[in-house]
């Protein structure tokens, strides 16, 4: 994990003609004798890793519901245009 010392609760990145925001959203103690369920490994709270694994399955990578849909469908079942990837 990297240290920063000047801490920015907004960030903007700039790619192509889109500019991304990033702000902060959390903030808690990090240490041996607590962390609040963040994983270091993965970056994540405990939370947001038990959601991401017990809806899309393990082995093909997708949810329940997308397991017999083209990428297609699955990019217009989410309002995705194709064009814009």
């Amino acid at each position: 994990m990297k240290q920063i010392k000047d801490l920015k609760t907004v960030l903007h990145f700039k790619k192509g003609n889109y500019v991304y925001r990033y702000v902060l959203v959390d903030r808690f103690k990090y240490g041996p004798k607590y962390h609040y369920g963040f994983d270091v490994k993965e970056q994540r709270m405990e939370e947001e890793i038990h959601a991401l694994e017990k809806d899309i399955n393990s082995r093909s990578k997708q949810k329940e519901d997308e397991l017999n849909l083209t990428q297609k469908e699955i990019w217009r079942k989410y309002g995705i245009s194709s064009r814009y990837l």
